[in-house]
């Protein structure tokens, strides 16, 4: 089964969090649906080891889907922070090409992820829906590319 971690940033405002952990719990179903295994930071994750758990996903992942956001933007400029780490053991062991940027919200990727194409989830993410959404059709054949599986492709 194919691995997809999902990075994304706790935000200083515990309601924001909360709604990006309920987008997060939407797009880990979608992605179950499809047969594929997601793991994310879900704040069960004992913070002692939150570096080692982010090592073994990076590196154990099929593909890296990373919330980008205002929180995950300047967390990434933080020399100390989860998100920093993150986007160095990333670059440092070249799986860039692992990465799929999500955005949601109309804030820039993080500089390391400047060239990558992301995906476009703002609406998704205002709505909280993913009824007829082309993005997550965009994501699957993705997806499907990246992984080599076409049952991945959305049908028409």
């Amino acid at each position: 089964m194919s691995k997809i971690f999902i990075a994304h940033a706790w935000s200083d405002d515990e309601n924001y969090s909360q709604r990006q952990l309920d987008f997060i719990r939407k797009l880990e179903l979608e992605l179950e649906e499809k047969n594929l295994e997601v793991i994310y930071d879900d704040n069960t994750v004992n913070k002692n080891t939150l570096n080692q758990f982010m090592i073994e996903n990076i590196r154990n992942c099929d593909v890296i889907l990373s919330i980008c956001d205002k929180a995950y933007l300047e967390k990434s400029e933080i020399d100390d922070s989860g998100v920093s780490f993150e986007i160095k053991e990333i670059t440092e062991h070249n799986f860039l090409d692992k990465v799929i940027p999500i955005k949601i919200s109309t804030d820039d990727l993080p500089y390391k992820f400047g060239t990558l194409p992301y995906e476009s989830f703002c609406k998704e993410f205002e709505e909280m829906s993913f009824d007829s959404s082309e993005q997550l059709n965009s994501l699957f054949i993705r997806l499907s590319e990246k992984l080599s599986k076409e049952e991945l492709w959305p049908s028409r």
